[in-house]
């Protein structure tokens, strides 16, 4: 399987990690990202060809456990322009689901805790799945979904600006 140079990781620090919660995550993370992708991007593949979201171990130790994701095709061969669309698409819609979320009290608390529940969406699902971790870290490119201690936040880094002086 060729790896691409552009993926998406995932980081859980917490080792070792309950399968069932691992495969719950896993699963959740993939029908919020066909969900945010839709039809549109996904309309000339085929169930055979693709694209398949795949997933490789980047990094494991006592301290926790990175994966890589992205789409191939049926050859496992990266599909970089569909990788990119969808978690770009991704990431916005997890930040237009965040927005729409609870608000906290003044003292911080949520005023009610998200649950997933049969008429949440998937990607309701997925956030409620996620922060059953405690702590972890979904990133692609300069955006990051961070889980610390049950909170979860979007962070993205500035965009490099390029000094165009003229003569």
């Amino acid at each position: 399987m060729t790896e691409p140079t552009d993926a998406m990781t995932l980081e859980i620090p917490q080792v070792p990690v309950k399968v069932s919660a691992f495969s719950s995550l896993l699963r959740s993370l993939q029908a919020a990202i066909r969900d945010t992708v839709g039809a549109p991007l996904l309309e000339e593949y085929s169930q055979q060809s693709g694209p398949f979201l795949v997933a490789a171990i980047a990094a494991s130790s006592e301290n926790g456990t990175t994966l890589k994701l992205w789409f191939a095709d049926a050859d496992d061969q990266p599909l970089p322009d569909t990788t990119h669309a969808a978690f770009t698409r991704f990431f916005r819609e997890t930040q237009t689901a965040m927005q729409r979320g609870r608000q906290r009290t003044f003292w911080g608390t949520p005023t009610s805790t998200v649950v997933a529940g049969d008429d949440s969406s998937r990607m309701t699902r997925f956030i409620a799945t996620l922060r059953t971790f405690g702590t972890a870290t979904l990133r692609y490119r300069d955006t990051a979904l961070e889980l610390r201690n049950g909170a979860v936040r979007l962070t993205r880094e500035p965009a490099q600006l390029v000094n165009q002086d003229s003569d």
